[in-house]
């Protein structure tokens, strides 16, 4: 049996944000061990499985096991079955998790 070696939990504040309102969500980075491992992360928004965005910065820096951050979805978002995506980087491995979303009025 195959262990990753990089396991990463994303934590959306909710499925269902609210346009133009601050949105928060998580992650956490660990090792098979469940150590906590530093590294870099890059958020992007898909629609069917595509990126059609990405966040501004890219590969940003975490510590610790821990990234946290707030971002604002736009009007044209709304209604629209979105994944918020994080692509995390480590000295020992990558991992892509996913938060499913639909924007809300």
């Amino acid at each position: 049996m195959y262990v990753r070696p990089v396991h990463a939990v994303l934590v959306g504040e909710n499925h269902a944000p609210k346009v133009n309102q601050d949105w928060t969500y998580s992650i956490t980075v660990t090792d098979a061990k469940g150590q906590k491992l530093s590294g870099t992360e890059t958020t992007h928004y898909a629609f069917n499985g595509s990126v059609v965005g990405t966040e501004k910065p890219v590969n940003v820096p975490f510590t610790n096991g821990r990234y946290q951050d707030t971002i604002q979805f736009p009007a044209a978002a709304v209604g629209v079955a979105l994944e918020v995506q994080t692509v995390v980087n480590t000295s020992i491995g990558s991992i892509t998790v996913e938060w499913p979303i639909k924007v809300r009025r």
